[in-house]
């Protein structure tokens, strides 16, 4: 199952922009030894306030994404070095979270 909602706000010249996802388990398929793999859930939190300076012709802005779980989830037969024979395991990346920031030139003014 998957949950997303995304809100947008423009108040006292702020644009304000959010959005959160939650995937839930799903069936990866079936390892060696007959049991089900399933990936792990993913929750991920993304906000965003952007300052506009319309007038000098630039904008301002901070990014938030926090999040939890894993990327690219899937069963993979392999054999890492120093491992003998390979044998199905779960692979992913971890999501990780960050902030930044932003600065846009208009050379054009609006």
């Amino acid at each position: 199952m998957t949950f997303s909602q995304l809100s947008i706000s423009c108040r006292l010249g702020l644009w304000r922009a959010a959005n959160y996802e939650e995937v839930s388990r799903k069936p990866l398929g079936q390892l060696d030894d007959g049991s089900n793999a399933d990936s792990v859930p993913v929750r991920e939190l993304r906000t965003a306030v952007i300052r506009p300076f319309q007038s000098k012709g630039f904008d301002v802005g901070v990014n938030v994404f926090i999040a939890r779980g894993y990327g690219g989830q899937t069963l993979e037969s392999i054999a890492l070095p120093g491992e003998g024979a390979p044998f199905t395991r779960n692979t992913g990346f971890p999501l990780r979270s960050y902030v930044s920031a932003s600065f846009t030139y208009y050379f054009r003014r609006r």
